[in-house]
């Protein structure tokens, strides 16, 4: 329903000046299923390259022209300027308005009456908070509201929140992430894949539970670290595992809090896993816990959900609240809430048989949103 053409179809291209943020593998391959679109010509402007802290490597196989900012990125990026100056006909897509370079092209743009529109993850209930809300953040999304032709989010709850924000309605596009993984429908439901590193420490009839992200305190690993502390106080259950993936700031005190709560038979960390190698990790659970105070949207919840796990997710993270049915394909729950997380583990652990059913649902609603249909929207409205 949403495969994009062959380049051979012989129409005028639209040329997409996209201001992005950093490249990212979800980025990389939504940019490459835009470019091979007929009829779209995208250049893509990074502002940061690859970052910090999602270190990834690629082949050199990017299929779309790119370039990063000139450093130091807090001062005017002259090509990006350039390509506003010479680009009467081209559509500008910000993504977010990070750097000052971002501010001075979006200023440029609508001095210029340059076509552009803004592309925000979910916004922060408190984002207009403080001097810099009422400055410098109102100030802008003031112009964005107005001069934008459109205004994508991430999600329901990101379209909701930049209407509170002041955004016309009729200028709100639901634009959340997209997810279609090479071999995806081919995931079995059965037996789970276990490295041979961890035979001797996950057995057959484990529960497994997965988690994995930047290691920072919104993140909510702390909550999920302490929830299987209280299901073992609880229950004195031992068929429960945490593997935990991911790097940062976070990754000694999280270790030692699982060390202080004695959880070295039932957390494990795996440390950074490569893009390319999260499928095996994917393979090695029997559900997907996502515990963030605040996530703007969570892309590893729709990746989950594409192999198969039924997800655990807070209510602050908003591709839970978009994508989650409670006890149909998941679990959506407080943020914070050890109790109830514990709870919820041990509903997964004494009824293992409905997780297939609920890993299945989970993969259908993952489905829905495959990346053709992303580029479907941006070229609706290219050529509106």
């Amino acid at each position: 329903m949403y495969k994009t053409k062959d380049k051979d179809d012989k129409k005028p291209e639209k040329t997409i000046q996209w201001f992005a943020e950093g490249m990212t593998p979800y980025w990389n391959t939504y940019f490459g299923e835009l470019a091979r679109e007929s009829g779209i010509n995208l250049y893509v402007h990074y502002r940061i390259g690859i970052p910090k802290t999602h270190p990834w490597e690629f082949n050199g196989a990017i299929d779309y022209k790119h370039r990063n900012f000139i450093k130091p990125r807090i001062i005017p990026d002259l090509p990006a300027i350039r390509s506003v100056i010479s680009g009467r006909d081209s559509l500008f897509v910000f993504a977010g308005t990070k750097g000052l370079s971002k501010v001075i092209l979006l200023l440029l743009v609508i001095v210029m009456k340059r076509r552009f529109i803004y592309l925000n993850d979910t916004f922060p209930a408190d984002y207009l908070d403080g001097w810099k809300g009422i400055l410098a953040r109102r100030l802008l999304l003031f112009l964005v509201f107005r001069y934008a032709g459109k205004v994508l989010s991430t999600g329901v709850a990101g379209v909701n929140r930049v209407k509170e924000f002041g955004c016309p309605e009729l200028k709100t596009v639901n634009f959340p992430y997209f997810i279609d993984i090479p071999g995806l429908r081919e995931r079995s439901t059965g037996e789970k894949m276990i490295p041979l590193i961890w035979k001797d420490r996950i057995y057959p009839d484990d529960v497994v539970f997965l988690a994995s992200g930047l290691f920072i305190e919104r993140k909510g690993f702390d909550k999920i670290i302490d929830a299987f502390g209280r299901h073992r106080d609880n229950t004195g259950a031992r068929n429960v595992k945490l593997v935990i993936a991911g790097d940062g700031p976070l990754k000694v005190h999280l270790q030692q809090k699982a060390v202080e709560l004695q959880l070295h038979d039932r957390v494990y960390f795996t440390g950074w896993v490569a893009p390319q190698n999260m499928d095996n990790f994917y393979a090695m659970g029997d559900v997907f816990i996502h515990m963030a105070r605040f996530e703007p949207y969570g892309v590893v919840v729709l990746e989950a959900m594409a192999r198969n796990l039924p997800v655990i997710g807070s209510d602050g993270t908003m591709a839970v609240l978009d994508r989650v049915r409670h006890g149909e394909n998941g679990f959506i729950i407080k943020s914070g809430n050890v109790d109830e997380l514990a709870v919820t583990i041990e509903y997964c652990r004494t009824r293992r048989d409905s997780l297939r059913a609920m890993g299945e649902a989970a993969r259908k609603s993952a489905e829905l949103w495959p990346p053709g249909r992303g580029v479907q929207i941006i070229k609706e409205i290219v050529n509106s």
